[in-house]
């Protein structure tokens, strides 16, 4: 489902004159442990406990997750890139989130990934995308069981843009919570 969202969206953004690919999808339970053990002999521990998850702990393993790299714009940074633009502008259409956005480290506990996308479904990509909240806020919000229903919120209130209590079933918050961990 996730490989079937990701080439109609690739086939979309060129429709409109972006072009990007996916650089990373699924990745092995030892494939991530050998990149972890990686980065932390060369980056140290604490760099890798940033920038990447230990293995059984990624998104990538879930074959959900997929990080995206602009075709014709390589010398530029991810962010800076039409690509780029296009899926901030396009992703949650195909059910695809950016998962580890820019000033939100705190939240997510991971550096910012912008060309990390995960494929949570169209309509919590959506509801996501509307909130203005990351995905481990929409989660704990509106996706999480809570022990105490009447503690739930019934609308964002906060900083964030308006958005009502989330019209997602059951089943699919099961289907898309989040994993524990970056790529």
């Amino acid at each position: 489902e996730a490989a079937s969202a990701f080439q109609e969206m690739c086939a979309a953004a060129v429709g409109d004159g972006a072009y990007f690919y996916g650089v990373l999808g699924y990745r092995s339970y030892e494939d991530q442990k050998s990149a972890w053990e990686t980065i932390a002999l060369y980056n140290g521990e604490s760099y890798a406990e940033a920038n990447a998850a230990k293995e059984g702990a990624s998104e990538h393993q879930s074959g959900l997750a997929v990080n995206i790299a602009s075709t014709y714009e390589s010398e530029k940074e991810f962010t800076d890139t039409e690509a780029y633009q296009w899926c901030k502008e396009n992703a949650a259409s195909y059910g695809f989130i950016e998962r580890y956005p820019s000033g939100k480290e705190s939240i997510t506990g991971f550096t910012a990934e912008p060309d990390h996308y995960r494929y949570v479904g169209k309509d919590i990509a959506q509801a996501v995308a509307a909130s203005g909240l990351t995905y481990d806020e929409y989660y704990a919000l509106y996706l999480a069981p809570w022990n105490d229903e009447a503690l739930k919120p019934d609308s964002i209130t906060s900083n964030h843009a308006s958005a009502s209590a989330s019209p997602i079933s059951t089943a699919q918050a099961a289907a898309a919570a989040p994993s524990a961990s970056s790529g």
